[in-house]
């Protein structure tokens, strides 16, 4: 099954690859800046917690290409996706919007996380509690928000 394109579809897309050179950026136009060592952990309250080589920003911003990459090639496969839900003749068109949907705001989700935690290593500061709990807010958010939706789809 063949899901067509929205201008969700489109604008997730722009704005992950825009976030993706934007850590590039950073991570390789700054490379003589950045310390030797940078903040690779961080606890929960937002402090610092372990110290590593600046290499890890490489690793890291291999990891978010390869996130991005692997969710937009499984964005085109909507039989391997375990939805949860029993799919009709009636309702099934519209599940997968909502999965793709849902996955188009969790892929600029994830990117904007690991952008986030990038510019902190590189400037070695702590992370602020309140900006995690709003993170965490924002993901329940949204994952609730598309299950829901899924959920009274008949």
């Amino acid at each position: 099954m063949v899901i067509e394109s929205n201008r969700l579809d489109f604008v997730s897309n722009y704005l992950c690859i825009v976030l993706l050179v934007i850590a590039s950026c950073c991570v390789f136009l700054l490379w003589e800046d950045i310390p030797e060592f940078v903040a690779i952990s961080y606890s929960f309250s937002g402090l610092i917690s372990a110290y590593g080589s600046k290499y890890m920003l490489v690793v890291i911003l291999g990891l978010d290409w390869l996130v991005y990459g692997l969710i937009t090639i499984l964005q085109r496969y909507p039989k391997a996706w375990n939805m949860g839900f029993k799919l009709t003749k009636n309702n099934e068109k519209r599940l997968y919007r909502l999965m793709k949907d849902m996955m188009n705001v969790i892929k600029v989700y994830i990117c904007f996380v690991l952008l986030l935690m990038m510019i902190n290593m590189i400037l070695n500061i702590n992370m602020n509690i309140f900006i995690n709990i709003i993170l965490i807010i924002i993901l329940a958010f949204v994952v609730g928000y598309y299950l829901t939706q899924m959920y009274f789809c008949k």
